[in-house]
């Protein structure tokens, strides 16, 4: 009866930590979403600096991005039948972007991308690059400090429930 006990205990703990585990990895997450971001933002820059590509050649012509890659195929296939590239971004983003936080940075892009000259967008990607590159230092920061205490107060949890059950 004692080894169930402490098996028990020591699953709890251990459900507690990998609850910590995974809160902190929400965390990361969204700090991998903005790195990507950027990158996108640097490809979209050099592809409107060097070509004079349709807004739909742009979304389909950038690679490499995991997190973001169903925010832009969704925006491409919008277009395809038609919709306003504005409508069709936002829609996009509220369909594959997790927080209202990220959902109104994201959105913005969509708002006034295509809307102006060569010179004119690469000045708002420019833009939005600093501000999304100002988000992912504050999100390294949270990452860095809160990772571990929300691994700390998992497994805290974890052994309160153990101890207060056994």
């Amino acid at each position: 009866m004692l080894y169930l006990k402490i098996g028990g205990g020591a699953l709890l703990i251990l459900c507690g930590t990998l609850t910590g585990i995974y809160c902190s990895e929400g965390i990361g997450k969204r700090q991998r979403l903005y790195e990507e971001y950027i990158r996108f933002l640097v490809q979209v820059q050099s592809i409107v600096g060097y070509t004079a590509a349709s807004v739909a050649d742009i979304l389909t012509g950038v690679s490499g991005f995991e997190l973001i890659n169903p925010l832009l195929s969704g925006t491409a296939e919008q277009l395809r039948q038609g919709a306003d590239f504005a409508l069709a971004w936002k829609q996009s983003v509220y369909g594959h972007i997790g927080r209202q936080e990220d959902r109104d940075f994201f959105a913005r892009f969509g708002s006034s991308f295509g809307t102006s000259n060569c010179s004119g967008e690469l000045n708002k990607l420019a833009l939005y690059r600093e501000s999304a590159e100002r988000k992912y230092k504050e999100l390294t920061e949270e990452y860095r400090t809160k990772r571990r205490l929300y691994r700390m107060v998992g497994m805290f949890s974890g052994a309160m429930a153990a101890v207060l059950m056994l």
